[in-house]
């Protein structure tokens, strides 16, 4: 029998002076987390979420704030997700991938790994248990099992054929398309947020009254691997940037991803396919502007200009973005160019050359990045054993050691 803990309602000093902090709508690591280590966890999209069924507007829920319950409910396709703070953009996590009873959920930066991972099933009446995969026999719980106020979010042995109140959870939709998510055990007057109104990551997630505002609520993201979409080019200069392509491919697919492969695409089916890949990447011309694509008679540009023109977070389902091309990342972490860019939009990780490189070596490069990407290496380490096999094949780096990467380079692309 789940242990109940204290019964007195914590008090708002608990929580800090301040529970809802202005919005912040971006917090990204800092450089010398991301070359650290520390905080690289910064996913994937649009979560397969289906029509909401009779869910009321905000307006029509308020039952007094503190004191709300909700009776229409979303209706989600069952699956894995990740769950991400639409104030913060930090993901839901079991802390430190622990599996006993009472672990702290926390939001932590996106890394993939299973701990961040949540299976999501339907059991009834509108509510549904919420299960991580690095501990399926667990799922999310209010650590009190009650509507106390600011009680932590855990997560608990939950067997398979009944589920107690309070590891269940009910989601409702937002005007914005995101979710609150209420706990049954506070006959749904409780939602589940971010301790403090916190964008640090490593801020516990805790159960609290449902005030309106961006930090109780959440995006479902699929946890599905997607696609790969690999972009290469023969140009007007006549030089091969297409060899990496059928290697390349075989490593993607070995890591999961249904992979497309593209010669010569214009800027317009490159474009799409990047707002809709799990991984893209591309060899061609380039600059810090932009991608060159030469489709026979005709160049075009995918640009900065292009890129501009999407909503904030649009590219949250690219895992990985590699500009394999000269100056793409030129200028750094502080430039206007088209690596800044397209973190800036949401990619979760996004690498490109600072200077001219030698096509020989840039396609030697992608190829042992993913290549080594595909046996568990982190993005990280990957980097290092391109460089390195990169200079023992054709002796030197030809520039590829010089490069922006910015967003996770911790996390495993196998996952």
């Amino acid at each position: 029998m789940k242990k109940i803990v204290l019964s007195i309602l914590l008090t708002l000093s608990v929580l800090g002076s301040s529970m809802f902090p202005s919005f912040a709508m971006d917090a990204n690591t800092s450089e010398a987390q991301q070359e650290s280590g520390i905080g690289e966890r910064v996913s994937e999209s649009s979560g397969q979420v289906q029509e909401e069924s009779s869910s009321p507007s905000l307006q029509s829920a308020d039952a007094g704030i503190g004191t709300r319950a909700v009776s229409g409910y979303a209706v989600i396709a069952e699956g894995d997700y990740y769950i991400r703070n639409y104030r913060s953009n930090y993901y839901l996590d079991v802390y430190q991938a622990y599996t006993a009873n009472g672990t702290k959920v926390q939001q932590w930066w996106f890394h993939g790994d299973p701990c961040q991972k949540w299976r999501i099933k339907y059991v009834g009446s509108g509510y549904y248990i919420i299960r991580p995969l690095n501990a399926l026999g667990s799922a999310l719980d209010v650590s009190t099992s009650n509507d106390a106020m600011g009680v932590k979010i855990d997560i608990w042995a939950v067997g398979a054929s009944s589920t107690p109140d309070y590891a269940l959870w009910k989601f409702v939709k937002n005007a914005n398309g995101t979710y609150r998510i209420l706990s049954k055990c506070s006959n749904d007057t409780r939602a589940m947020v971010v301790q403090g109104g916190s964008t640090d990551s490593g801020a516990s997630v805790i159960q609290y009254s449902y005030n309106d505002t961006t930090n109780e609520m959440w995006v479902l993201e699929s946890a599905k691997k997607g696609t790969a979409t690999l972009n290469g080019s023969i140009q007007e200069d006549g030089l091969d940037r297409t060899s990496w392509l059928p290697n390349t491919a075989a490593a993607t697919r070995d890591m999961g991803y249904s992979t497309i492969t593209y010669q010569n695409p214009t800027a317009a089916t490159a474009f799409t396919q990047l707002k809709n890949s799990s991984i893209w990447a591309v060899r061609a011309h380039g600059n810090s502007n932009g991608v060159l694509f030469y489709g026979g008679n005709k160049d075009s540009w995918l640009d900065c200009e292009m890129l501009s023109t999407l909503p904030y977070y649009s590219l949250y389902r690219n895992r990985m973005v590699v500009y394999a091309m000269c100056r793409g990342g030129s200028g750094g972490n502080s430039a206007y160019n088209i690596v800044n860019l397209t973190y800036q939009k949401g990619a979760k990780c996004v690498i490109g050359f600072e200077y001219t490189i030698v096509y020989t070596h840039a396609n030697r490069w992608i190829y042992e990045f993913f290549y080594s990407s595909k046996n568990g290496k982190t993005v990280k380490q990957a980097c290092n054993d391109a460089d390195y096999w990169t200079g023992v094949y054709l002796a030197s780096h030809g520039s590829t050691d010089f490069r922006l990467v910015r967003g996770n380079t911790a996390q495993h692309l196998t996952e």
